[in-house]
């Protein structure tokens, strides 16, 4: 993206907060006349202050301009792999030493920062200061998470009031949803992610974070459909993510989405179902293949030809 261009996406995310580029000044300090120049494409703009304009709008500016990312950053890829990783296995002992390293890092920074660490460190109270343990009270964990969202918003209302959302945001949201999913209410789920896709299909541009997450989000819609019997849905959910040209699934999302358009058909007594069955298998080996396999045989009682 040439300096323009990006000057042009700067504009209109600013536009779409809201912002008046006085009102940008008393919320970051940064001058009327940089932004302007920031926003005409003159000239490169220093990271500095990219960071602050991202912080205010809430997207991701250093990624619409450059990889270099500040680890103290609410945008960091490794604490936002981290933190996925760990919510995602329900590893909260493991969570809890993320945080405690992050907030090390915050302690030993450069003072001059000072204003974005204290709203890093305020995210990660938010998740320190729950009770980050596995737990069988599906409401105690569904408090917990809506507590950690409210506590990432800061003085908004809800989650999704801005235009904007951090990447954790939507990480701690797309977990929300499957909580309420083990919780029997899917309708909820759903409807948490038709917000999210909503929202993102609205930024003016699709990073690959951005895109994972889009692809995470049709994936949890399906589910929801599945536990609901809504199998025309479950098609419809994933023919759209199949459709959609900004999401690059990684092999094993893919295999994951075929396979939920399999079962689909197969509990709509489709023949299709056979067919998918067998790409999805095809498209993996090893291990992965061989749960594939077992499950066609043993969960939806099939005897496939490629069970050798």
């Amino acid at each position: 993206m040439n300096l323009i261009e990006f000057g042009k996406k700067a504009y209109e995310i600013r536009e779409n907060c809201g912002f008046t580029r006085e009102e940008v000044k008393e919320h970051t300090g940064i001058s009327v006349e940089t932004l302007r120049r920031l926003e005409r494409g003159i000239p490169e703009p220093k990271l500095s202050t990219l960071e602050k304009l991202s912080n205010l709008y809430r997207f991701d500016l250093l990624e619409l301009f450059s990889n270099n990312r500040n680890p103290l950053s609410l945008f960091s890829e490794s604490l936002m792999r981290q933190v996925n990783e760990k919510l995602n296995t329900l590893d909260y002992v493991g969570l809890i030493d993320v945080i405690n390293h992050a907030f090390d890092e915050v302690a030993n920074s450069d003072p001059d920062e000072q204003a974005n660490h204290d709203y890093y460190s305020q995210f990660l109270l938010a998740f320190k200061g729950l009770m980050l343990k596995e737990t069988r009270d599906l409401p105690a964990n569904v408090m917990n998470v809506e507590n950690i969202l409210l506590a990432i918003a800061r003085n908004q209302a809800q989650m999704l009031s801005t235009p904007y959302l951090y990447p954790f945001e939507v990480s701690v949201a797309i977990y929300l949803a499957s909580i309420y999913r083990r919780k029997k209410e899917p309708e909820r789920s759903i409807q948490l992610c038709d917000e999210l896709l909503k929202k993102l299909d609205a930024y003016p541009s699709h990073g690959d974070r951005t895109t994972d997450q889009i692809g995470a989000l049709y994936q949890a819609i399906a589910y929801a459909y599945h536990i609901l019997d809504a199998h025309e849905k479950v098609v419809e959910t994933i023919d759209k993510a199949l459709m959609d040209r900004r999401l690059a699934f990684t092999n094993t999302l893919f295999t994951d989405m075929l396979m939920r358009k399999a079962i689909a058909f197969h509990n709509m007594g489709r023949r299709e179902s056979y067919d998918f069955f067998t790409v999805a298998i095809l498209n993996s080996t090893g291990e992965r293949r061989k749960s594939i396999i077992d499950v066609v045989k043993n969960q939806y009682n099939i005897d496939h030809h490629l069970d050798t």
